[in-house]
């Protein structure tokens, strides 16, 4: 990796991968947000003059105006005075020689890509122990597979070279043309550069029997094992299935490292009956927790230092509840900081299991049977309804029926359910439809419990 992870000082280029390989792709951040990639929590590596320091990404903030530098064409940048991202500061900071607008690079690894982008440091906080460092407008990734993961998430038959007809159960987790991950509860019989062969569903419906794979990796996490497998040939079938998952739902969500809130939400705070609202920018959960907001507005202008309160978030189908202390603002961002008195406590809205997955659909309005189905794929799956993207609009509206099929981990077909269209968005060239099903019959449920049982095992 490190010829692809180079630095040219002089002006500056975020080299990541040579111009003319294929798989690298420079991303507009009014467009791609850093944090749409990087989780808070998760891991950054800065260079500086050439040598490297680790840190995690704790915070951000990004407005943007519309320039049109030289007479080119107009396109968003950021706003230097309030656009920002937090790092924690690194352990060995002192001797780093960090200075003020000294040139940085700032690489992390998500998904078999690595993202580069060029900043500065431009302040400093002590506590929290903070960098505070320049927004970019360009973020460089490199997709350094040899094609794109999917999630998948079905049960597999393996057998070992040379076992006969012994085999074991496990579960592929994510999938590509060339390869994929797998999960067992035994490693008997399997080792690195052993030959395997691999026999499973793929969610579209289509089997897949004996393929025959090497062991790359084998890891062991909670009593599991995980595999990291290459297939010794290219099976039409596995890659037009994975070409299809990720060309629809290209920008599906991903869990990060730490996804206990989402930056940019809008939060209550209350403190002695007064309460206000305030927008996340930052946080760090565990020993030494803490919460980084805008100051608080609405009816609540102001709130004294030192002053308990507590601060509540809803995201992503969950309440978030914290007892926090009113610290300091911090002048360099403009936001308040907030310590954790105690554990954050968590209450879910939602009354039944949700799974994020990429499994492959067909979707039509069902007042419409003449007309043509599309295919859509399924980005997060319940019992009581789910959530898909197309690449090109329904012309569907709120409380419209819609018809679906699709296959639940490759475990079941689901077929012609009725769907009630709930919510509708749209972003990036991509339409996300939420639904939830419509008399939902006793095959079509036990297909999504025995989903759902298989999925406990293998994801939660």
């Amino acid at each position: 990796m490190q010829k692809f992870l180079r630095l040219k000082e002089a002006d500056l280029e975020v080299g990541i991968a040579p111009k003319s390989e294929v798989g690298l792709t420079t991303l507009a951040t009014a467009n791609h947000p850093v944090e749409e990639f990087c989780a808070i929590g998760g891991p950054l590596s800065i260079e500086l003059k050439g040598k490297r320091y680790h840190t995690q990404l704790r915070g951000a903030k990004a407005e943007f105006v519309t320039t049109n530098l030289m007479g080119g064409k107009p396109r968003l940048t950021t706003v230097p005075e309030t656009s920002f991202i937090l790092a924690d500061m690194p352990k060995n900071y002192a001797a780093a020689g960090f200075e003020y607008y000294s040139p940085l690079i700032v690489r992390f690894l998500l998904e078999g890509s690595v993202y580069a982008f060029k900043t500065m440091l431009v302040g400093v906080h002590s506590q929290p122990p903070l960098l505070v460092l320049e927004y970019p407008n360009d973020v460089q990734r490199y997709n350094m597979r040899s094609s794109e993961r999917v999630s998948l998430i079905s049960p597999v038959r393996i057998s070992a070279e040379g076992s006969g007809s012994e085999f074991k159960m496990g579960a592929v987790m994510d999938i590509s043309e060339s390869g994929a991950r797998i999960g067992m509860e035994s490693k008997d019989g399997i080792s690195v550069g052993g030959k395997i062969l691999l026999s499973f569903t793929l969610s579209n419906g289509a089997a897949v029997n004996q393929m025959a794979a090497m062991v790359r990796t084998l890891d062991e996490d909670g009593g599991k094992y995980f595999l990291g497998i290459g297939f010794l040939g290219r099976d039409p079938v596995v890659k037009s299935y994975c070409m299809e998952c990720a060309e629809i739902a290209a920008s599906a969500y991903a869990p990060g490292a730490e996804t206990m809130l989402e930056l940019h939400k809008e939060a209550v705070i209350e403190y002695a009956r007064k309460n206000g609202k305030v927008m996340v920018r930052g946080w760090k959960e565990g020993k030494n927790g803490f919460l980084l907001t805008e100051r608080p507005h609405g009816a609540m202008p102001s709130i004294p230092l030192g002053q308990s309160a507590t601060i509540r978030v809803e995201n992503r189908g969950t309440i978030y509840g914290m007892a926090v202390t009113y610290k300091e603002f911090l002048k360099k961002i403009d936001l308040c900081f907030f310590p954790f008195q105690d554990d954050v406590i968590s209450h879910s809205l939602r009354s039944e299991e949700r799974a994020v997955c990429q499994f492959p659909a067909v979707v039509q309005t069902a007042g419409d049977l003449a007309a043509k189905p599309e295919s859509g794929v399924i980005v997060n799956l319940g019992k009581g309804g789910l959530r898909f993207v197309t690449r090109v609009s329904l012309q569907a509206k709120l409380g419209d029926e819609l018809l679906m099929s699709f296959h639940p981990g490759g475990m079941a077909s689901i077929n012609q359910q009725r769907m009630r269209l709930m919510r509708v968005n749209a972003h990036d060239g991509q339409f996300e439809y939420a639904t939830k099903y419509v008399d939902l019959d006793k095959e079509s449920a036990k297909a999504l419990e025995d989903f759902f049982e298989f999925y406990r095992i293998w994801a939660a």
